[in-house]
């Protein structure tokens, strides 16, 4: 089963995100800072990281670009109150995988979510496959 954080300085909402993603994975962690985001980053492995884009130490699109850097890394949601096309944008050229505007719809995000983890999985599948068919060739 899959990992998902999320990252959301807004009480209320994180908690009412996570009860909803809890359905998706083993697993979700909450943070309500990049500094704790950061510290559930060093010791787990996330498949999704839903993030606020304003959070009271920095940017959630400054973690964003951090976490997606490597192949395999997990993948990110943007969601923000003040969202521009520009703020848009530059989210999804800093890696992120999708972006939502609050208010938040929790089925829209639950369809980002199920949409990325499924892609996780094939993804995964397929690169058995190909390790399998190498051992064959090789």
């Amino acid at each position: 089963m899959p990992s998902i954080l999320i990252v959301e300085d807004e009480e209320n909402l994180r908690l009412t995100i996570a009860k909803r993603l809890r359905k998706f994975a083993r697993r979700v962690e909450e943070a309500s800072t990049l500094a704790e985001a950061r510290e559930h980053l060093e010791s787990t492995a996330f498949d999704v990281v839903v993030t606020d884009v304003n959070l009271p130490d920095g940017s959630g699109v400054d973690l964003v670009q951090e976490i997606t850097q490597d192949d395999g890394a997990a993948d990110a949601v943007v969601i923000t109150a003040f969202g521009t096309v520009e703020s848009a944008v530059d989210a999804m050229r800093r890696g992120a995988s999708d972006y939502l505007q609050k208010p938040v719809s929790l089925d829209e995000l639950s369809l980002v979510v199920t949409r990325l983890l499924d892609a996780r999985a094939v993804r995964a599948r397929l690169a058995v496959y190909e390790r399998t068919e190498e051992d064959k060739i090789g």
